[in-house]
């Protein structure tokens, strides 16, 4: 079993930083990510990376850019020589004290488990079929079944004031269809016009 310097085990130390971590347990999540960074720098990074997917997720969905960050930041530091060792207790304070939620792990086990274990099958679900889809084409399905069915948002940040021109539009005309030679006869046009 690999070890560090004072005698740890790493698999024993990447286990009790994530612990530590999930607990909120600083000072000690701190201690352990010392023992790591002193035998391998790459291991510790690469811990706290999936931690900030596997224990943060969407509690704080920017956990892994932050941890991104910072990473990048330690390195180009140590180069240097300087200060170095400020940017891995920022990760470590950053995710223990960051609200969690484990249920990307648990989402990518329930899933894949059941795939892979179970050999589960979903049915394509109704409301995907529709004019992209040869069986939705088919059906005879068009605009106003992809507005009424097809596009529908579950938590919708704001309201959209564009939804029913849009559909207005895409009905009438039966979609768009880039021409970029008519939209750049048009746009010489327009430029004449405005210097003439």
């Amino acid at each position: 079993m690999p070890q560090t310097q004072r005698g740890y085990d790493i698999y024993e130390l990447l286990s009790a930083l994530q612990k530590d971590i999930r607990r909120s347990n600083e000072y000690e999540a701190m201690f352990w990510a010392v023992e790591l960074e002193s035998f391998n720098p790459t291991a510790l990074w690469n811990r706290l990376r999936v931690i900030a997917s596997e224990d943060i997720g969407i509690a704080d969905p920017l956990a892994p850019l932050v941890i991104d960050v910072l990473e990048k930041e330690y390195y180009d530091f140590k180069k240097r020589g300087d200060s170095y060792r400020m940017f891995l207790t920022h990760a470590v304070l950053f995710l223990a004290r960051s609200r969690k939620s484990r249920i990307v792990d648990d989402l990518l086990n329930v899933v894949y488990g059941e795939i892979q274990h179970e050999d589960k099958k979903l049915p394509i679900p109704d409301y995907a079929l529709d004019m992209h889809t040869p069986r939705g084409k088919k059906m005879g399905r068009g605009f106003e079944c992809f507005f009424s069915e097809g596009n529908r948002l579950s938590n919708e940040a704001f309201e959209n004031p564009y939804t029913e021109r849009a559909k207005e539009i895409l009905i009438k005309h039966g979609g768009l269809k880039p021409d970029f030679k008519k939209v750049t006869e048009s746009l010489e046009k327009q430029t004449k016009l405005v210097t003439e």
